[in-house]
C-alpha cells in the first residue's frame, strides 16, 4: 500500500500536467551551470507540484499573487537548474516517476532569475517548519456547535472521513488552521452566532502537515481559486 506522502506527490503531478494550459510564466532551462549562477533578479514564489517525464522535468510554483510559474529542466546532467534541495520526492519503493517532495510543497523558494529573464536557482528561504510528513485532504465543510468548530476534510490517500474538533476555549489552538477555511461572520444573518463553512474554499485541497503522528498544521494547495459565489434568487 502507498503511503500518503507518494499519493500526494502524484496527485499533484497529474495536477500539473493536466493544468498546463493556465495562465503561466514558462522556463526554459538547457544549460544551467553546475557552480555559482549569476542572478540578477529573484522572485519569491510557493511550490506547488512537479512532473519527470523522459527528457525533463517541470516544476511549478505560484507567487503570493496567484501567477503561475512553470520551470522547465533536462534531465540530462550538465542540463539542471542549481537548487539549494531536492524538490522531488525520493522512495526505495516508487512506482514510475517520482513527484514532488510532498514535505516541501507549499514552502516558500527564491527563483533566481538571469539577464534574460530564464530561472537559473531555486532556493528555499530559510526559517519555515518541515514536518516529517503531509497528507493530502479536500475540504468539505465546517460546523461551529457551543463546545468546538469541527472541520470535516476527505482524506485523500484512502478516501476515508476526518473531522478536526478544535475547541471554542482555546485561546491558541494545538493546530495551526487557515482563517478563511469559514465564512466572514458579517455574512451572518441577524439570528445566527454559529459560524459555518466559506463557500469560497469548499471543495479544495489541503496539505495535512505531521509532527510524529500528530497533526500540526493545515495549509491550502497553492494555486487554487476562489469558487464562484452563486447568486441570490
Amino acid at each position: 500500500m502507498r503511503s500518503p506522502i507518494l499519493s500526494l506527490g502524484l496527485f499533484l503531478s497529474l495536477l500539473l500536467i493536466g493544468c498546463q494550459g493556465a495562465n503561466s510564466e514558462v522556463g526554459n532551462q538547457t544549460d544551467a551551470p553546475e557552480e555559482e549562477v549569476a542572478t540578477s533578479t529573484e522572485v519569491e514564489a510557493l511550490y506547488e507540484s512537479a512532473a519527470v517525464y523522459a527528457g525533463k522535468t517541470e516544476y511549478r510554483f505560484f507567487t503570493e499573487e496567484g501567477q503561475a510559474i512553470m520551470i522547465s529542466e533536462g534531465n540530462e546532467e550538465g542540463t539542471q537548474i542549481k537548487k539549494s534541495v531536492d524538490l522531488l520526492e525520493n522512495d526505495e519503493d516508487l512506482e514510475g516517476p517520482p513527484g514532488a517532495e510532498s514535505t516541501l510543497i507549499g514552502k516558500k523558494f527564491t527563483l533566481g532569475k538571469d539577464e534574460n529573464g530564464a530561472v537559473v536557482e531555486i532556493n528555499l528561504i530559510d526559517g519555515q517548519k518541515i514536518y516529517d510528513r503531509v497528507a493530502l485532504a479536500q475540504y468539505q465543510g465546517a460546523a461551529q456547535f457551543p463546545a468546538d468548530m469541527q472541520y470535516f476534510f476527505t482524506m485523500m490517500d484512502d478516501g476515508t472521513d476526518k473531522i478536526i474538533y478544535v475547541s471554542n476555549d482555546e485561546e491558541t489552538p494545538s493546530i495551526k488552521i487557515p482563517a478563511n477555511l469559514l465564512e466572514d461572520p458579517a455574512d451572518l444573518a441577524e439570528d445566527e452566532t454559529m459560524l459555518g463553512p466559506n463557500p469560497k474554499v469548499e471543495g479544495w485541497y489541503y496539505l495535512f502537515s505531521y509532527e510524529g503522528e500528530e497533526l500540526k498544521e493545515i495549509s491550502p494547495v497553492p494555486g487554487q481559486e476562489y469558487n464562484e459565489e452563486e447568486e441570490a434568487n
